[in-house]
């Protein structure tokens, strides 16, 4: 009885020694690299109207102390500030809300037409709750996460680093068949296994370019070069099976048979490894790297965290707007931290995806943390 007992406890601890050892946080260790000697002082916006004395831990806890129910403190602003006077004006339209890196409550505005009616409704609020002296500014601008549409041609003939090359910023494309999106250029985020039982191969890309394709659509990878032809077989990477929203713009993909993005992030166009993520929101001032199919590998600084209106899924809550510069095509791209470790090699620690290129000068992502409680039961692939 007691061999069986001891057998039974032994096979039990062999079955659960895969969930320890993925769900183990690795140590991020190592030494940040510093900014690059060319690169300017964080970038905050310029406000139209700015009131109070800053104190950026006074709005980051009012930030912190509004977060009960998704999109409540938005919802609650947005409901207090509409009125006759400001829908007869045709707006303008509060499209984000949070702290900034300056210290104010910054509000962001979709357009100005000299409305002074929703600025003194908002700081009115705002004081109301925030208390006296509250330090708010308001800028202007919207975030689109429209995707870049590349024709068959475009596809056939693309340059790249290969089928058998992608990883984490690389180009991929999207393509669904009956519709009229065509080829949908997008960027590989990063490789991430399954926990469970079994071991599965997903990663992980922008979520917004469904609304074009849908749940279920093939993920393909690059022409080769030497190809020259579309071979679905060859080119296929795999399927969308989740979708975020809420607090991330992401999507899971089922890999294909054949391929799958290799694990790492390119940086400065040198595959590093990934070595863990960032848990919880990247502070202000922080300074972090953003590869992408488009601009490829950019530098910024964290400047605001905030609430902000998503065309694709509506209001989101805790995204982080930064100074790195994006384009169409960098959609699902991988936001990291780059180290040396202690022999000197640089690896990257994932901060998050970025959805959002501007028509306000910043650029917006997602926090990995949000990213991988969306897509549920998925970690990054770490190592080379």
């Amino acid at each position: 009885m007691a061999k069986k007992l001891i057998c039974l406890l032994v096979g039990l601890a062999l079955l659960l020694t895969p969930f320890l050892v993925l769900a183990e946080q690795p140590d991020m260790g190592g030494t940040p690299v510093p900014p690059p000697a060319d690169a300017p002082e964080p970038q905050m916006p310029e406000y139209i109207y700015q009131t109070g004395t800053p104190d950026l831990e006074r709005v980051k806890s009012f930030y912190e102390s509004q977060e009960e129910v998704l999109g409540q403190r938005i919802v609650e602003l947005l409901d207090y500030v509409d009125s006759p006077d400001v829908d007869s004006a045709g707006g303008p339209t509060i499209v984000g809300a949070g702290y900034g890196a300056d210290g104010y409550y910054s509000v962001l505005l979709d357009s100005w037409n000299d409305n002074w009616d929703v600025i003194d409704r908002t700081v009115e609020r705002l004081q109301e709750l925030g208390g006296e002296d509250f330090p708010i500014a308001f800028w202007v601008g919207t975030f689109s996460c429209s995707v870049k549409t590349l024709d068959a041609e475009e596809v056939e003939t693309e340059v790249v680093l290969g089928s058998t090359d992608v990883t984490g910023g690389d180009l991929i494309y999207g393509y669904s068949l009956g519709t009229s999106c065509g080829y949908l250029q997008m960027s590989a985020g990063f490789r991430a296994k399954r926990l469970g039982f079994f071991y599965y191969e997903r990663f992980v890309t922008a979520g917004h370019f469904l609304d074009c394709t849908g749940s279920g659509d093939p993920i393909h990878i690059p022409i080769p070069i030497e190809t020259k032809t579309y071979d679905p077989d060859f080119t296929y990477l795999g399927w969308v099976e989740l979708v975020g929203g809420d607090e991330a713009d992401a999507s899971r993909v089922h890999s294909g048979w054949r391929w799958s993005i290799l694990p790492g992030v390119r940086h400065y166009g040198t595959r590093i490894p990934i070595n863990g993520w960032f848990v919880g929101l990247p502070p202000v001032n922080s300074w972090l790297w953003k590869t992408g199919s488009a601009t490829y590998t950019t530098f910024g600084y964290v400047v605001q965290v905030t609430d902000v209106y998503n065309p694709a899924h509506g209001w989101m809550e805790d995204q982080v707007i930064t100074d790195y510069v994006s384009a169409p095509g960098d959609s699902g791209g991988p936001v990291y931290t780059a180290f040396y470790d202690y022999s000197g090699s640089l690896y990257a620690i994932l901060d998050g995806i970025h959805w959002g290129f501007p028509d306000t000068g910043y650029s917006v992502f997602s926090p990995i943390e949000a990213v991988l409680g969306e897509l549920g039961g998925i970690e990054p692939m770490l190592g080379l």
